[in-house]
């Protein structure tokens, strides 16, 4: 009888325990749910009041509010933000090259927080330089945008520039930069790039692709100054020339503080 008894009261020890068990874990599950229900509530109060910051125009607190947050680096939306406030500042100043820097930071794809307001500050961006374009500032396109002519976002607006630039004198590298545009660009100045792209032909423009690839990215010393003309960096934008006892000295300059020195005819030395 004792047997038995000792054996119930063991079973009844163990299903006590298994009991307990599952009342802790169900009691974690609902501290987790909990933390995550307050984790979203913080991070909405906090995205909203940078909102309204930027709304009214308080860039610098907008940005200065959502870098101090302990979500700055793990939840995206603050990150982009404290991006789209600096781009604002900096279109204040005309800064276009900061501008750029800051909103190529915020991936096309991005759907968070004011994407929509961030994705027409873009276009506008990009409307810019299309007026810059008909006014025919190339070199000025070309300093803010170099850094950022691999970017999908400004890139279009980069080549075509550079196109335009060269078209009438170097059209076999102006082609090279048409081509670098989709054909299925469909942003600012689309329906004059695609106009360009059909005149010059698909075909050859691809043969002109697989003609640049041959093409050396930069200058190099040893080069002569018509070698200097058919790398990358083509045409320069002044050149300031030296004439001595011992022969002509050239400084060719090139946006983004490039120069290279040409000494009578042939590159002695390159600076980037």
């Amino acid at each position: 009888m004792r047997k038995v008894i000792l054996i119930l009261t063991i079973v009844g020890v163990i299903s006590g325990c298994n009991s307990t068990v599952e009342v802790i874990k169900e009691s974690d599950v609902e501290i987790e749910k909990q933390a995550e229900v307050n984790l979203k509530d913080e991070t909405e109060r906090e995205l909203a009041v940078g909102v309204d910051l930027i709304k009214s125009g308080k860039l610098e607190e907008a940005i200065n509010h959502l870098k101090k947050s302990s979500h700055y680096e793990e939840i995206m939306d603050y990150k982009m933000l404290s991006y789209y406030s600096n781009a604002l500042l900096h279109r204040k100043d005309k800064n276009y090259k900061y501008e750029v820097f800051y909103l190529k930071g915020i991936p096309q794809d991005y759907n968070g927080v004011m994407h929509e307001e961030i994705q027409q500050q873009k276009d506008n961006l990009n409307q810019v330089f299309a007026d810059m374009i008909k006014r025919k500032e190339y070199e000025a396109i070309k300093e803010i945008l170099f850094d950022s002519r691999e970017d999908s976002q400004f890139s279009p607006m980069y080549n075509y520039s550079v196109f335009l630039k060269n078209e009438k004198d170097y059209l076999s590298n102006a082609r090279y930069y048409l081509s670098n545009i989709p054909e299925t660009y469909d942003g600012v100045l689309a329906e004059e790039i695609k106009k360009a792209q059909r005149k010059y032909g698909t075909g050859i423009i691809v043969r002109d692709r697989e003609q640049q690839s041959k093409i050396i990215d930069k200058p190099q010393i040893g080069m002569t100054a018509e070698e200097v003309l058919k790398t990358r960096w083509g045409t320069p934008e002044d050149i300031n020339t030296t004439t001595t006892v011992y022969g002509t000295n050239e400084q060719w300059v090139y946006s983004s503080d490039r120069y290279v020195y040409i000494e009578n005819g042939v590159v002695t030395t390159i600076q980037e």
